[in-house]
């Protein structure tokens, strides 16, 4: 799984994690961007971590899922939440 932002990789991640705010979802998505990888942590019946790479080009930032450890509870809906953070990240407001 990949997605685009067009934003720097600091920028993308507060931008990211604004938008998790507003969606209700701040509470149970942690997101940190060190040693050039973003890891998103959902924590809510279990834990669930996935690791991004990233890649800066002039456009913006380029983020590649490369690890995941997902939580039992959490397999069923790990769709849903790749296609939830496509779509936060594809949003043209997030700057």
């Amino acid at each position: 799984m990949e997605f685009f932002v067009p934003l720097t990789p600091a920028k993308a991640v507060r931008a990211l994690k604004k938008r998790a705010n507003e969606e209700g979802m701040g509470d149970k998505v942690r997101l940190t961007l060190e040693r050039g990888a973003l890891t998103v942590v959902v924590s809510y019946r279990g834990t669930s971590t996935l690791v991004f790479s990233h890649n800066s080009t002039k456009r913006g930032t380029d983020f590649v899922l490369e690890s995941k450890d997902v939580a039992f509870f959490h397999r069923p809906f790990m769709g849903t939440v790749m296609s939830k953070l496509k779509s936060i990240a594809a949003d043209s407001h997030l700057d």
